[in-house]
């Protein structure tokens, strides 16, 4: 028996997945790694999807990628699905698991640009490593040129994925202790995506006079966000969270404000 196998280090990488195979009849024997680290919400997530693909989907939650090798090593991999190949330990990773086909999935926009690494910040891209196959990406037309003969388009954007599968994404993503005033939201808004800390002192005032501002805090965060901002936590991951008010005020023009964010 062959199975699937997902490294996905987080949520929205699971979203980009589901987009991807949408065309299958199902996730046929699947294995979900998750890295169970850098991101809120995961331990949540990781049930949910567990308990929605119960007939034929498998979650196990790891703190480093290697030890999925327990487990993988005792299956026969079709497919491996990641979300990077980039650094040494991952790549070794990819050649020992030893796939029929390796497929990249889209995160965002570090597939799109070069990025260093290691200790002597060499320059490569996400999708490079010889063992990739496939990189599965939004804007294939963008990407760079050494990475681009391996891409093949997700042929649906990510918001009319979610927007067709309404149900599918609150049994997943919904965050059932979102801050309550997001319910009664109106008038002008304006969005800022904090990093590690938070610095909404650097978006000139002007910018957001009277405007209702919501917060959507990183992941990991270190700063407590003060009481008398709005979160924006209506779901579990950034992504959705703007899908979601971008579909609820789609009269008017918000502006999103934030630091190299990849959401």
């Amino acid at each position: 028996m062959k199975y699937n196998v997902c490294l996905f280090s987080k949520p929205i990488q699971v979203v980009n997945y589901l987009n991807y195979k949408q065309d299958e009849a199902n996730l046929d024997r699947t294995l979900f790694f998750l890295k169970n680290v850098g991101f809120s919400g995961g331990d949540i997530v990781a049930e949910r999807l567990e308990k929605i693909f119960s007939n034929n989907t498998e979650i196990i939650k790891v703190s480093d990628y290697y030890l999925s090798l327990k487990y993988a090593f005792t299956k026969k991999i079709k497919t491996l699905y990641i979300d990077s190949d980039v650094g040494i330990k991952l790549r070794f990773l990819i050649f020992l698991l030893s796939p029929e086909k390796t497929v990249l999935i889209e995160e965002g926009i570090g597939l799109y640009r070069e990025i260093d690494v290691g200790r002597y910040r060499s320059k490569t891209y996400i999708g490079e490593y010889y063992k990739t196959n496939v990189i599965a990406t939004y804007n294939p037309d963008k990407m760079p040129v050494k990475t681009r003969p391996k891409a093949s388009r997700i042929s649906t954007s990510i918001m009319s994925f979610v927007q067709k599968n309404t149900e599918l994404m609150n049994e997943l993503f919904i965050n059932e202790k979102h801050d309550p005033r997001l319910d009664l939201l109106s008038g002008n808004i304006a969005v800022y995506i904090t990093d590690w800390y938070f610095n909404v002192e650097k978006i000139p005032s002007g910018k957001i006079e009277n405007r209702t501002l919501l917060v959507k805090p990183h992941p990991g965060i270190k700063d407590v966000v003060p009481e008398q901002y709005i979160l924006l936590n209506r779901y579990l991951i950034g992504e959705l969270d703007l899908i979601w008010l971008a579909d609820r005020f789609k009269d008017q023009i918000i502006d999103v404000y934030h630091h190299n964010s990849t959401t």
